[in-house]
């Protein structure tokens, strides 16, 4: 069967930029405050450190907010595929186990538990959430925050829970 394209959901502007601003203005404070504080050098190389670690995980801000200006969806549901444009990632429906929802502090988290969860991290470009996996080893959980997704969590739970039931068996 081919792989076109099911089912899309947008991002949601409001909560995307807000938080999106945020991070940056946090992580650019605390990189100009540790490397200015008193001139001292550790101070000065933990700055540097945290500013490199952080720039892939700026970039994929920035691609996000790319992709809400030019109404790019942020998941795709395909025939074979969740596609997770947040962070560039594609799951096989066959590699899903499990699908759930929780919700943490202010966030809704849809969670998918996979058979091989190698195959995602492979696929993972941001050094925080590889270090998430890394620091994780027993869990094949993946979490996908849906607080940056335009619509109500629990229908797009719904959705992607009765495709997955679906196609789960199919491929």
């Amino acid at each position: 069967m081919n792989d076109k394209i099911q089912i899309q959901f947008s991002y949601s502007p409001f909560n995307l930029w807000f938080h999106s601003i945020i991070k940056i203005l946090m992580v650019s404070i605390l990189v100009i405050v540790l490397c200015l504080v008193d001139k001292q050098p550790l101070g000065f190389i933990f700055g540097i450190t945290i500013g490199m670690v952080s720039v892939r995980g700026i970039q994929q801000i920035f691609r996000n907010l790319k992709r809400s200006i030019n109404n790019q969806p942020a998941i795709t549901l395909t025939d074979q595929y969740f596609i997770n444009h947040m962070n560039n990632t594609k799951i096989r429906w066959k590699n899903i186990i499990e699908i759930g929802l929780a919700s943490a502090r202010s966030f809704t988290i849809l969670k998918l538990t996979l058979f091989n969860r190698k195959i995602y991290e492979e696929q993972v470009k941001e050094p925080g959430d590889k270090l998430h996996y890394f620091l994780e080893p027993k869990g094949k959980t993946v979490r996908i925050t849906l607080n940056y997704i335009k619509g109500n969590n629990h229908e797009l739970y719904t959705i992607v829970n009765d495709l997955f039931v679906k196609k789960k068996n199919y491929y």
